[in-house]
């Protein structure tokens, strides 16, 4: 599957391509972006599951599939897709993935941290009663 992966990120990123990890590496891809609340994008394997994921803590998810693992990347990249990642004080409740053009729905109680790559989306929501 590492493979797979690798072959995919460097044939739908190639301007990517040296940000891909030594095989056997924990991380299969790290592109940081400092510039930004969320850091950077890992990919990485944990047994048969594909996880991507920012440098936050809990701010990222699964891929059911390698398609879906570049489709996921590429609206990340692109600020099509933003990343909310939920807390109850300090104990994270849920990560959440939305497509940023459309709005957030919240969850009661819960403050989020909205990452997104360019960081322009980049927002903190204080809990509210709904």
């Amino acid at each position: 599957m590492e493979k797979i992966i690798r072959a995919a990120i460097r044939e739908n990123f190639p301007q990517y391509a040296n940000f891909l990890t030594d095989e056997n590496s924990l991380e299969i891809f790290d592109l940081p972006n400092p510039a930004c609340r969320i850091g950077g994008l890992i990919v990485q394997l944990h047994e048969e599951d594909i996880w991507f994921r920012g440098y936050p803590p809990h701010s990222g998810g699964c891929a059911d599939s390698v398609e879906e693992l570049i489709d996921i990347m590429l609206k990340i990249l692109n600020d099509e897709m933003i990343i909310a990642v939920g807390y109850m004080g300090e104990r994270w409740e849920e990560t959440t993935l939305n497509f940023s053009n459309q709005r957030l729905v919240l969850e009661e109680n819960l403050n989020y941290k909205v990452f997104s790559w360019s960081g322009e989306l980049d927002e903190d929501i204080k809990a509210t009663t709904l």
